[in-house]
């Protein structure tokens, strides 16, 4: 990968690919790794979300990893008054891409109470609406919208096993949803042990269980918007998360920082960073 006008850049990890790779095609992770130096190659820094997917990193080689926290902002996603999603109780919601990667079905073939719902597009959209009738769509979101849509549900479920991060997972905690996942890098490092949430390695008991979290336990204060394994305790505003692109971007090219808009989740150059899109999937 190279530079068209050889400025220096910053790329970001933001999903475990060699992992997945390897689990739904066999490839050995070896090999996809040594892809991921050649796309990070000359990259001035590789930013990643957690100190674990930074140790990762580092473990095959990789030598110029630094941390990007992520946060959310407060005052679109807290706790409200919501019945945007009018289905039967207890409502448990997934939001995000809709893709094979992110492990939905694994969510959507629970045997659960109450009723289901999916905020999100993407290409396995079509196949799960057509094989899971008695679940609800939503497509894609404004912020505001998904902060009523968080705080009306019962339970956040994220089914996914290979995203490094997850900051749906903040944006749910802040509302005061509480969260039901399985016990991987992303969800660990984000609830913690014993966080908002509810991890185990079956869903469906992950889900059962983080129905007995109160609303106000979920709730994630405005002095904690960063992941345990980053920070516990740690004072990040949204406004601080621009302000680590900055400083990783200083070191590309000492003299032109530049901010970014906290919610574009998926840049991998941060010198071509385009604006997100209105809900951050």
């Amino acid at each position: 990968m190279r530079c068209a006008h050889k400025l220096p850049f910053t790329t970001a990890y933001h999903m475990r690919f060699p992992e997945y790779v390897k689990a739904r095609f066999g490839i050995p992770l070896a090999m996809t790794y040594r892809f991921l130096h050649w796309f990070h190659g000359r990259s001035q820094a590789v930013m990643a979300p957690t100190p674990v997917v930074k140790s990762d990193l580092e473990r095959y080689g990789f030598t110029n990893v630094v941390l990007w926290t992520h946060g959310v902002d407060l005052d679109i996603f807290h706790p409200m008054e919501s019945k945007v999603l009018n289905t039967a109780r207890p409502i448990f919601l997934y939001v995000g891409r809709v893709a094979v990667e992110k492990n939905i079905e694994a969510f959507l073939k629970l045997d659960l109470p109450g009723s289901k719902w999916v905020a999100g597009e993407g290409p396995a959209l079509t196949e799960l609406k057509s094989r899971y009738t008695n679940v609800n769509y939503l497509g894609v979101l404004s912020q505001p919208e998904l902060a009523k849509v968080y705080a009306a549900a019962d339970i956040f479920v994220f089914p996914s096993r290979t995203d490094t991060f997850g900051l749906m997972l903040l944006e749910a905690m802040a509302c005061g949803t509480p969260v039901a996942a399985y016990p991987v890098t992303g969800p660990i490092d984000v609830l913690g042990e014993n966080g908002p949430g509810a991890l185990y390695n079956d869903l469906r008991e992950a889900c059962l269980q983080a129905l007995k979290i109160e609303r106000a336990d979920a709730r994630v204060g405005r002095t904690l918007l960063v992941a345990r394994g980053i920070g516990a305790g740690g004072r990040m505003t949204q406004r601080g998360v621009p302000q680590q692109r900055a400083e990783a971007n200083v070191r590309a090219a000492p003299g032109r920082a530049r901010e970014h808009d906290p919610f574009d989740d998926d840049i991998d150059d941060a010198e071509d960073a385009q604006p997100s899109p209105p809900a951050s999937y």
